[in-house]
């Protein structure tokens, strides 16, 4: 009965998790925006980065990806296999997006 529930779950919830997604994703891109002006300065000044941090902004990169292809499918979602997908997807995507900020706490 759980992965019903849970199927379910990611279809009638499509629309919050997209929104929960947004949100994360902006949060995650003002750390990253803060991050890039660090390395930058460390850069300008001949300052050691640390390649954590360079490995953590290509996390950053790629979940940004996987959050633009889900926009573009997103306005095309008319049919119910089409609203599972998104919600899965962005579900998932929430969970990386958690991961990725806990990676940075540790990081930095």
């Amino acid at each position: 009965m759980v992965p019903v529930k849970k199927h379910l779950g990611y279809l009638i919830s499509y629309e919050k998790y997209v929104k929960d997604m947004d949100t994360k994703m902006r949060e995650l891109n003002a750390t990253r925006r803060a991050e890039e002006d660090h390395l930058n300065t460390n850069t300008r000044f001949r300052r050691e980065t640390s390649l954590q941090v360079k490995g953590w902004l290509e996390e950053v990169e790629k979940i940004e990806e996987k959050v633009k292809c889900i926009h573009r499918n997103v306005y095309n979602c008319c049919s119910l296999k089409i609203r599972h997908t998104i919600g899965q997807m962005a579900f998932e995507i929430i969970e990386e997006i958690d991961s990725v900020t806990r990676q940075h706490s540790q990081v930095t």
